[in-house]
């Protein structure tokens, strides 16, 4: 048996500069720390014994106080007895909290030691639970962001991962010592309790097994939340329940839907056979008070009933494959995700259904047709605050990609364009393609932060416009064949971190002058066959990540790209 390693402690400079760093986070590092603050924080490292996690905890909690308080604070705690100063800062930071966000942090209990945290369906979670205040001016979802991003600043949570462009949280996870909180505190206040305790329990966690019917139905009165993380019980036990979560695809008979018409959250895989669709249907329709239904890929379900689009209280929906969208002219003024689903017909006839509040849309058309998308842009015409759009669909018309006309031009910010007829022309439609775009000044919005483009037709260099967009930090420009030549003129692309070009298999030439893309950090060019190596890439002196993916690379070519790159760090030079 291998002797453990004991894991070494920060010394007292260590200490010092981490607890600052959470204490003080607006401040500059290079400042000098007032006397008074540096005495208080040399006893701070002495009695967090040079562990991090209680550094980080302790100097969270002191960054949300005045520092004038620090010393009044810091002799109000109750450190613990010899060695457990640990767990008395992380109690203490608990016992901070306002009462929301503690009910937010016990929330933490349901999901498995080191699982990561899926941000976006946590926070849809909170407000289905009524955890978040409403505030003026603000969403419950904006609110919610808010509240984990305070318990991130106390560091009570972990940040896995970040949206690079926009910065909001995407994963987060919990330290084990504040998981293991999270679940004792959710048990002390009945809040919540992990299988195989059940009695009397209002959330309940299933990690990792199958329970038994004779325990679920000890469950059964006090039963709001569930989370299976592995097989799940028969839910239709469950007539209380609010949230719903199951992770773990398994096809479910009609009898263990039942009727639950308080659920508010529902996500995961619920199969179906194709048999019990109708009744699938039912049960979702008959949910009065629903307002976030994400189905996950695997289910195989086709169209929602129209009367499911009846439940006004329907914030995010979530499907896995194209399914029909809204019925025509129905009002869903809570909806701000809609996400899988096809246009109808009948919107370009009868009127679009009322959307006015999404921020986020995913849509296809699945067939060539015209009216499809005349459909959709009916639909974009009466959207004022979307700020994320994924579209797709074969032979994307220039009425979708020409946006100055639309409501939503100044609150975009996400947009990802993919034209899915591609291969399938005769050679004379090769020759010359349907729907040739030529890029043209104010077309995109402006404020656009992320921009992906696939199989669209450009006829002529579109980066002279592209480039313009002041707030442009990630590009993915993939499978446009008629592209040639690039070019990016100094100045341009002033904030775009990422560039990914991808199939430009006509891609001959691509100019960089100096100056261009000054923040640019990583670079992917994949199966672009034809491109010589730009003598401009010499002048991105920032980049730290070069992926140049081939189909054949001679060893002069490949030396060139090496002496022309040795500054960037990271280069990877790829031959499939």
């Amino acid at each position: 048996m291998s002797v453990p390693y004991k894991l070494p402690v920060l010394d007292e400079e260590s200490s010092l500069k981490l607890f600052f760093k959470k204490a003080l986070p607006n401040s500059n590092t290079n400042e000098t720390i007032p006397d008074d603050l540096y005495d208080i924080g040399k006893k701070i490292a002495k009695k967090c014994g040079g562990l991090p996690i209680a550094l980080r905890v302790l100097g969270g909690l002191l960054s949300t106080k005045p520092v004038v308080s620090w010393r009044t604070e810091m002799e109000k705690m109750d450190w613990g007895s010899e060695g457990q100063e640990c767990s008395a800062i992380i109690g203490t930071s608990y016992d901070d909290l306002p009462f929301a966000l503690k009910s937010c942090f016990m929330y933490f209990a349901a999901f498995p030691e080191d699982y990561y945290i899926d941000a976006i369906p946590l926070l849809q979670m909170w407000v289905a639970e009524g955890f978040i205040p409403q505030q003026e001016n603000k969403t419950l979802e904006d609110t919610a962001e808010m509240f984990l991003e305070d318990l991130v600043q106390r560091s009570m949570i972990q940040v896995s991962k970040r949206d690079h462009c926009c910065g909001f949280i995407q994963y987060c996870r919990i330290h084990d010592l504040l998981h293991d909180l999270a679940i004792r505190k959710a048990r002390e206040e009945n809040f919540l309790v992990v299988f195989p305790k059940v009695d009397g329990a209002r959330r309940l966690a299933i990690h990792d097994t199958e329970p038994s019917g004779e325990l679920m139905a000890s469950a059964v009165s006090n039963l709001r939340s569930l989370w299976c993380h592995g097989r799940a019980p028969n839910i239709s036990l469950f007539t209380r329940l609010k949230v719903l979560n199951i992770s773990e695809y398994d096809y479910y008979e009609p009898n263990k839907f039942g009727r639950l018409s308080l659920l508010r959250y529902v996500e995961g895989h619920l199969g179906v056979h194709e048999e019990d669709k109708d009744y699938f249907g039912k049960f979702i329709g008959g949910m009065r008070f629903l307002q976030t239904l994400h189905l996950e890929d695997e289910i195989d379900c086709h169209d929602l009933p129209d009367f499911v689009w009846n439940i006004k209280t329907l914030r995010h929906v979530l499907l896995p494959i194209w399914s029909l969208g809204p019925p025509p002219s129905i009002d869903l003024t809570n909806l701000q995700t809609l996400r899988g689903v096809r246009p109808r017909e009948s919107w370009v006839a009868q009127g679009s259904p009322k959307l006015p509040n999404v921020k986020h849309l995913e849509m296809g058309v699945t067939a060539q047709d015209e009216v499809q998308w005349d459909a959709i842009v009916t639909l974009l015409n009466t959207m004022k605050h979307l700020v994320v759009l994924d579209l797709f669909g074969p032979d994307i018309p220039l009425k979708i990609i020409d946006m100055r006309h639309f409501l939503f031009r100044c609150c975009l910010t996400d947009l990802a364009l993919e034209d899915t007829n591609r291969g399938d022309e005769d050679e004379e439609q090769r020759a010359q393609p349907r729907n040739q775009i030529v890029l043209d000044v104010g077309m995109l919005p402006k404020y656009l932060i992320r921009l992906s483009l696939k199989n669209i037709k450009f006829s002529e260099d579109p980066f002279p416009v592209m480039e313009m967009l002041e707030n442009l930090r990630y590009l993915h420009l993939d499978g446009s064949k008629l592209l040639v030549r690039l070019r990016c003129s100094a100045r341009g692309f002033g904030k775009l971190e990422e560039l990914d070009l991808f199939s430009l298999t006509g891609l001959e030439e691509w100019e960089i002058e100096e100056g261009a893309m000054p923040m640019l950090k990583k670079l992917f060019v994949t199966d672009c066959p034809c491109l010589r190596v730009p003598l401009g890439l010499q002048y991105l002196t920032v980049l730290q990540n070069l992926n140049w993916v081939r189909n054949e690379t001679s060893r002069t070519e490949e030396h060139e790209i090496c002496s022309i790159c040795k500054h960037i760090p990271n280069l990877n030079i790829w031959v499939m």
